[in-house]
């Protein structure tokens, strides 16, 4: 079986050899920063208390804060294999975007103009011959089973359910997609 990692928005500070990254790791929550080894208080390494136990960090090393506000290190090279910088804590592209939409999150773009606008997708529908709406029934007959496949539909400014929706080539290279609550 494979896995994939969830996108999950992090925070994490770089050990280095000074006082503003002592200080920013202190700030990430310093009840978990048990000692600090200082040498004319320059600090080589950090004991940090983790869910699996006290772990050393050392300079050049990454300092992570979890989704539980856990701390924890992690070397440089899994860090930057892991990891990407995003200038906004909550936005995504466009594929990142679809990947929460599978996962059934509603998502809109942050500079979308209109209020309360967001898509979602809808899941595969298969009703029994002569289970669908006489709407439908019209159109297939009602010996057909209606056999909806899953498409993304948008909740309009004005409040109205547009199914089929589309992304423009703008939508598809924004880098301001956000999942919005319920």
């Amino acid at each position: 079986m494979y896995f994939r990692k969830k996108q999950v928005v992090i925070e994490a500070v770089k050990f280095e050899d000074t006082p503003e990254s002592i200080t920013a790791i202190s700030n990430l929550n310093i009840d978990s920063v048990v000692a600090v080894s200082y040498l004319e208080q320059r600090p080589s390494k950090i004991r940090i208390s983790t869910l699996e136990g006290e772990m050393i960090a050392q300079l050049g090393d990454y300092i992570i804060k979890g989704v539980h506000g856990e701390l924890y290190p992690c070397k440089p090279d899994i860090f930057d294999e892991t990891y990407e910088e995003c200038n906004e804590p909550n936005v995504m592209n466009f594929g990142k975007a679809i990947e929460q939409l599978k996962q059934g999150n509603k998502v809109a773009r942050k500079g979308w103009n209109g209020k309360g606008m967001w898509l979602v997708l809808m899941p595969r529908l298969y009703l029994e011959a002569g289970k669908a709406n006489a709407r439908t029934i019209k159109h297939i007959g009602k010996d057909t089973p209606l056999d909806c496949q899953p498409y993304i539909v948008m909740w309009t400014a004005e409040q109205k359910w547009q199914p089929g929706w589309l992304a423009s080539q703008a939508d598809m290279l924004a880098e301001d997609w956000q999942v919005v609550g319920d």
